[in-house]
């Protein structure tokens, strides 16, 4: 009995090491991966670099939001009756990175999804003191509001979404119409993006993967995203939603502490 099992045991981690690493680099749904990554027990504390040298610091911290069952208040409600009810999902992102040696660029984002997993609301503020811009859209009533405090005052307009068919003329309400060459670069309108998914112009791949770190094999995914021609991100997502790594164009990368063997 004690040679069986020694035998089946190794069987078993041979399957798992060897022959199971044909699950590896199998595609996966990208759904799959952004649920994991909403529904993530702990936020994920990432490093800016570029270039291999720190220039800021982020942090990523995924909530279900929750509410108690309307049955919640009777009295005759067993332990197992007296469940939370998800009412959605919300995405905080809050960091700063370096512009130059003496100036900071700070940064903070809001995302509200519904539980269909599609947006509702977006709210993104950058500051550069004594400068912030401030842009929040609300899928509802297919709106979004536009704030800009600096050396010319304090400026507050809200748009249609259809409005983003023709950028330029926002950006001249806005008194930044030099922008407007800037976003004809982009290769594409933002009028084309739908008011159900601010994505919908771009492209994903997700894939299951694994990282060497330690001598020890761990699964991941590895999800690919391209937009508008140019160069694609590459996230590495942990099989429980934590954010690990994130590649973007020009070189710069946010890393957990946890990948710094990568």
């Amino acid at each position: 009995m004690v040679t069986v099992l020694f035998v089946g045991m190794n069987v078993w981690l041979w399957r798992l090491e060897i022959a199971g690493k044909g699950r590896f680099n199998s595609a996966v749904s990208p759904a799959v991966v952004w649920r994991k990554m909403l529904l993530a027990q702990d936020s994920s504390s990432l490093n800016i670099v570029q270039q291999g040298r720190r220039i800021g610091f982020c942090q990523w911290r995924p909530t279900v939001k929750q509410q108690r069952s309307s049955r919640a208040d009777a009295d005759d409600l067993s332990v197992e009756e007296m469940t939370q009810e998800v009412t959605g999902y919300e995405i905080d992102l809050d960091g700063y990175f370096l512009v130059d040696d003496a100036t900071r660029l700070r940064f903070n984002a809001n995302l509200v999804i519904d539980t269909n997993f599609l947006w509702r609301q977006i709210d993104v503020r950058f500051v550069l003191r004594p400068d912030s811009w401030e842009f929040f859209a609300d899928a509802g009533t297919e709106r979004f509001r536009v704030r800009l405090e600096d050396d010319n005052g304090k400026r507050e307009r809200t748009f249609k979404f259809s409005d983003l068919d023709h950028p330029e003329q926002v950006l001249r309400h806005l008194g930044v119409g030099g922008l407007a060459p800037v976003l004809a670069g982009l290769g594409q309108p933002l009028g084309r993006l739908q008011a159900t998914n601010l994505l919908s112009g771009i492209t994903w791949q997700a894939e299951r993967d694994h990282l060497q770190m330690n001598r020890a094999s761990i699964p991941i995914f590895r999800v690919q995203a391209g937009a508008f021609n140019r160069p694609q991100a590459t996230a590495f997502i942990g099989i429980f939603g934590e954010v690990l790594r994130v590649e973007l164009p020009g070189d710069v990368a946010l890393a957990s502490d946890l990948m710094k063997t990568l």
